[in-house]
């Protein structure tokens, strides 16, 4: 009872920090204007993600990165439960910075303390982890090269520059990020295994970095469905962590907490329930905050049966990132499995109020209403997600049937 009463008091004080953060960030958001939607080519579906992250792409390897950046913004906010997105936004948030400004922030440990403009570009980073931990971080190898060009103009001498570029090959080891950033993930995970031997790294540095290449090493055999090895490597960054926490800078996308849930995604893939399940909690033993870990529990607690469990978790979960519409969205999801429609339906407001260009809490609002026969709101939401959508959403036709639907049944209605 009394370590109940206790975990109680670290989730709430954890919300609480968690909602002084949400708040700051809302305060950094209201004080930069939302940038203006890019410009597609003449056809293109303005409602698809995926065409405002390709022209993203194309624009920063044109070194075009403040186009990028508004690209990839809209990206995110028409399909905010991308992890993709949200770390294309930051490479070119990072593409577009002055240079002074890039090289404070690519070096985390050096010991300054991180400004609050690097705290949000972690910040970003750390919920595209969250959303995807195993996504394919390709444009590493972009944002490195300019690091890297960025060092040696600052060194006068031809020498001086070739001793800066051997440096920074070490350190960063681009031959590791070449190959991630290719997709070759099988040569990445070989020299990932060079680089942990590397002799020319001294022994401070291979405390320091030897963590992160073992997390590397295990999302590159995720990649190719290696998973026995990717859980191997996995742990081994966790034990890595564990050294050296106390006396290091951890930086919220290298935490223990993110590589124990990439862990229990791994147990996920290899249907080990229970194994996953132990490695949620522990996450939430690291960190109380990871909102993420609250919802994969829920989701495992839900499958066995779990509901009432299932909903605390998810409960916490909201409340700890309030403006996050997936998590609204999802909440929603498992209500309406609950068969508690009326608290889905709330959660759905909140998530459309967090982001108002969401198409798919519009969908499952409609189709609420519709069960319940409220036939003017059923309408609209089924109208409003028809407006939303992309036009290869399969759900699209549906929606498009029950307006009609709709529209024919209330001009009945009328007339009578």
């Amino acid at each position: 009872m009394r370590r109940a009463a206790v975990r109680a008091m670290a989730v709430w004080a954890a919300i609480a920090v968690s909602a002084m953060i949400v708040a700051a960030e809302a305060r950094a958001q209201k004080a930069v204007a939302i940038p203006q939607r890019p410009a597609l080519e003449a056809g293109a579906d303005t409602n698809d993600a995926h065409a405002y992250y390709l022209l993203g792409t194309t624009t920063i390897y044109n070194r075009k990165p403040d186009e990028a950046v508004r690209a990839f913004y809209w990206a995110t906010r028409l399909d905010p439960a991308s992890g993709d997105y949200l770390y294309a936004l930051r490479a070119a948030k990072l593409m577009a910075m002055p240079s002074d400004q890039l090289l404070s922030y690519i070096n985390p440990f050096s010991g300054k303390r991180r400004s609050p403009d690097a705290l949000a570009l972690d910040t970003v980073l750390y919920r595209a982890l969250l959303a995807k931990p195993f996504l394919h971080r390709r444009l590493d190898e972009l944002v490195m090269r300019r690091v890297i060009d960025e060092q040696v103009k600052r060194i006068p001498s031809v020498t001086g520059r070739a001793m800066t570029d051997v440096w920074m090959q070490r350190m960063v080891r681009m031959d590791v990020v070449n190959a991630y950033s290719k997709g070759a993930f099988s040569s990445a995970a070989a020299l990932g295994a060079e680089a942990l031997r590397d002799p020319k790294i001294d022994k401070k540095t291979h405390e320091i970095i030897d963590s992160g290449i073992h997390a590397d090493r295990s999302r590159f055999f995720y990649m190719i469905d290696n998973m026995d090895s990717a859980r191997a490597e996995m742990q081994s960054a966790i034990d890595g962590r564990r050294k050296r926490d106390s006396a290091s800078t951890v930086i919220l996308y290298e935490s223990k907490a993110l590589y124990e849930q990439s862990l229990g995604i791994i147990y996920e893939r290899q249907k080990n329930v229970e194994e996953a399940r132990q490695a949620y909690e522990r996450a939430l033993t690291e960190d109380l905050s990871d909102y993420a870990a609250h919802a994969r529990l829920s989701a495992l607690q839900l499958a066995a049966g779990d509901t009432t469990s299932a909903m605390t978790e998810m409960n916490l979960a909201v409340q700890l990132v309030p403006d996050d519409p997936v998590l609204h969205y999802e909440y929603a999801l498992a209500l309406v499995q609950t068969r508690h429609d009326a608290e889905a339906s709330d959660q759905l407001r909140k998530s459309i109020a967090a982001d108002s260009y969401y198409a798919a809490p519009h969908l499952l609002l409609a189709i609420i209403a519709n069960v319940e026969q409220f036939d003017d709101q059923a309408l609209a939401e089924f109208q409003r997600f028809v407006a939303l959508a992309p036009r290869t959403d399969p759900q699209e036709g549906y929606a498009k049937d029950q307006i009609a639907k709709l529209t024919s049944k209330l001009a009945s209605a009328s007339s009578q």
